[in-house]
């Protein structure tokens, strides 16, 4: 009986060993990777944008992408529009108050696979101090081994925010900005090592 239960501890510690080996730790190579928005302008027009500076990791379980789990922190003041005097409001208090929220980050807490292919991400986003419960489709692109042999893995995410969930209601018209934003983000994956 004794032999029996040694045996199935050590079948339970292989089998539990063998589950964060396939873990992979991946980071987001920001040369390859873009994190955009969109969100209407004036009724019929619509600005674009993107966040210039950012972080992403992953812990890629290549067996089972549902057991993975996602963290990546932008920094607002980054923002990027095409338009100096707009990007600079939109730093201020009245949308992102990048001095006193410096950061805006997303951690998962599930993945889950929905019909039709893809995969759902949800997690805590947070932006401007507040943190709401988001659900992202998810793509995954595939991976490949690059010249230098690494793996680079590539993902692609997006979703549709109401910025009035995170205190940014600034809008003195009150119908000239959008309330929804649209986010996409298309991130090239790889090892730490190769990263900068």
């Amino acid at each position: 009986m004794k032999i029996i239960k040694i045996l199935l501890l050590a079948f339970i510690l292989i089998f539990s060993l063998s589950g964060l080996a396939s873990a992979i730790e991946l980071v987001s190579d920001k040369a390859r990777s873009k994190i955009a928005f969109s969100v209407g302008h004036f009724l019929f027009s619509t600005t674009d944008g993107r966040f210039k500076d950012f972080q992403g990791s992953i812990e890629l379980d290549e067996q089972n992408l549902v057991r993975s789990t996602v963290d990546f922190t932008v920094r607002v003041a980054s923002i990027d529009t095409d338009n100096k005097k707009r990007d600079t409001h939109l730093r201020t208090a009245d949308f992102f108050d990048a001095e006193k929220f410096p950061d805006a980050r997303f951690v998962s807490t599930s993945i889950e696979k929905v019909s039709g292919g893809g995969f759902r991400l949800d997690g805590n986003l947070t932006i401007h101090g507040v943190t709401k419960k988001v659900a992202f489709r998810l793509d995954y692109l595939g991976e490949k081994k690059g010249p230098d042999g690494l793996l680079n893995a590539r993902f692609k995410a997006s979703t549709v925010l109401d910025r009035r969930d995170f205190g940014i209601t600034y809008d003195p018209t009150g119908f000239g900005i959008g309330k929804k934003v649209t986010l996409d983000v298309d991130a090239v994956m790889v090892p730490p090592m190769s990263h900068p």
